[in-house]
């Protein structure tokens, strides 16, 4: 939560006042959900082009400090199919 706050201060848009904050906000299956609270600058300038740059600079922050960001893996098995030599070509 630090390096996003810490992350949120290094972008040049971003309000002190008020401060931004990091939030856990829910254990999800997979992981944790975390949330950025930040005021910017000039709005109207996009919203979208500021939270790409943000979240680089997370995923940047992340990397630096050894914080892996895992995706779920899936072991499918198969029950009472077919066996290989019976799914080769005749």
């Amino acid at each position: 939560m630090k390096l996003l706050v810490e992350a949120a201060y290094s972008h040049p848009r971003v309000l002190k006042d008020p401060a931004p904050a990091a939030l856990l906000t829910a254990f999800a299956n997979n992981g944790i959900n975390l949330e950025l609270l930040a005021r910017i600058e000039e709005p109207e300038h996009g919203r979208f082009n500021f939270s790409s740059e943000l979240n680089l600079a997370l995923y940047g922050g992340f990397r630096a400090n050894g914080i892996e960001i895992p995706f779920p893996q899936r072991d499918i098995r198969i029950v009472g199919g077919l066996n290989s030599s019976e799914m080769a070509p005749k």
